[in-house]
């Protein structure tokens, strides 16, 4: 295998690991370093990015160059492109020093391979005279689709994200004519993307988890209570929070009135408050959620919107922690019902299966066994890591690994790797 050099971009500073974005691209980034010689160049969200951050990566062999983010600036940019055909979401994360930079580094050096890290960062490279690889994640149309078909209730948000919808599926679909290779995370947002242009070349990229550094503890007989993890500035997240606290818990608390509900998770919005109470808890930017979740007796996940992969719920699945979510929740990760978690669509059934599980210290043992197994075998980063190098090698055959990139198979509508020789229950 040859080392290639690899100018790979972020939209947000891939460390601490907070967020699944930064999660991921922190060990894509922490994989390809191994093997190659990488330069990252990435906004950060503060006016000064602390030298522990940048020597986390440095320490990896990256060479870093980065860009203060203000998200003040940034919405100002959006809001005056609003009459555009601009999308917010690529003018917020479109700053013309970060393009400096990229463009002095593509003049002095040679670079073999671009990576774009979400769609965000499509608009520095696309001109580049070199392979390109857009890792989208998610199809960001079908994600403000159903955040716009989830926010009737907030005229606001359903405006903005109406017209989100209208600018980003024509964005969507020209930008990936400039990149040899389109990555995302599940078959659904490959489906959504080939929807918007059928002739670009997608290929998946699942997430992973840390299974070799995630303990995983059963103990149920001593866990309580409920939990919600996740970035709380997310806008599906806080929609979940909404239903969680004004359709589901009444049903669970009408035969559980003791149980409380945790919000664990970082930035959290104003707007949350309101929804605090004795029984409903806010813990935010705790240094390691894990430490909750080894607590909880269900994780409750009202998912409804959104795209891409929970990584949420694969952390919760790796630790030990009993899931509760709905088939958008459960989309790339295909977790079979009762067997790895609960699914449900309605709010009775969620809250149902949560009495279930409240009342049943031996299916919730059950669950997470058989989770944590499903998790090891199919969402370790290792099989992530074949995936990415079977791209890699794609668009340049000299980053050829031995490693063979794992075959593929439908899990309850969902493609995700196959690498043991066993079939698990389910796979058709």
């Amino acid at each position: 295998m040859k080392r290639q050099k690899i100018l790979f971009l972020t939209p947000r500073f891939p460390y601490p690991l907070v967020g699944g974005d930064k999660i991921k691209s922190y060990y894509l980034l922490r994989h390809l370093a191994a093997h190659h010689d990488v330069v990252l160049v990435s906004l950060y969200e503060g006016k000064q990015l602390p030298a522990q951050y940048r020597s986390a990566l440095e320490q990896l062999g990256i060479r870093v160059f980065w860009i203060p983010y203000l998200a003040w600036k940034a919405w100002t940019k959006a809001v005056i492109r609003i009459p555009t055909p601009t999308a917010a979401d690529i003018a917020c994360f479109y700053d013309p020093a970060m393009q400096r930079i990229v463009d002095r580094l593509v003049a002095q050096e040679h670079f073999d391979v671009a990576m774009a890290f979400f769609i965000r960062t499509a608009e520095y490279v696309k001109h580049l005279p070199m392979p390109k690889i857009l890792l989208a994640e998610d199809c960001r149309t079908l994600y403000q689709t159903r955040s716009y078909q989830h926010s009737k209730s907030h005229l606001f948000h359903h405006i903005g994200r109406w017209l989100e919808v209208q600018k980003l599926r024509r964005y969507e679909a020209e930008i990936v004519n400039y990149f040899d290779i389109v990555t995302l995370v599940s078959k659904v947002d490959i489906e959504a993307m080939q929807k918007l242009n059928p002739h670009a070349r997608y290929r998946l990229l699942i997430n992973g988890v840390d299974v070799s550094n995630i303990p995983f503890r059963d103990e149920q007989q001593r866990r309580k209570d409920l939990i919600f993890i996740g970035k709380l500035d997310v806008w599906a997240n806080v929609l979940m929070i909404k239903r969680l606290v004004q359709n589901i818990l009444p049903k669970i608390w009408a035969k559980h009135p003791e149980v409380k509900l945790r919000i664990v998770g970082a930035y959290p919005p104003r707007i949350l408050y309101r929804y605090l109470s004795d029984r409903v808890q806010l813990l935010p930017n705790v240094p390691k959620v894990e430490d909750f979740l080894y607590q909880a007796a269900v994780f409750l996940h009202p998912h409804s919107g959104g795209s891409g992969i929970q990584n949420k719920l694969l952390l919760a699945m790796a630790t030990g922690c009993p899931i509760i979510t709905t088939p958008t929740g459960n989309q790339g990760i295909g977790a079979r019902h009762q067997q790895h978690a609960m699914v449900g669509e309605s709010d009775e059934e969620l809250a149902a299966y949560a009495i279930q599980l409240l009342e049943s210290p031996q299916l919730r043992s059950a669950l997470v066994r058989n989770a944590r197994r499903y998790v090891e075998k199919y969402f370790a980063w290792e099989n992530v890591y074949r995936q990415m190098d079977s791209v890699l090698a794609e668009v340049l055959p000299d980053a050829a690994t031995k490693v063979e990139t794992p075959e593929l198979a439908t899990v309850n509508g969902n493609a995700v790797p196959l690498i043991a020789s066993s079939v698990p229950e389910g796979i058709q």
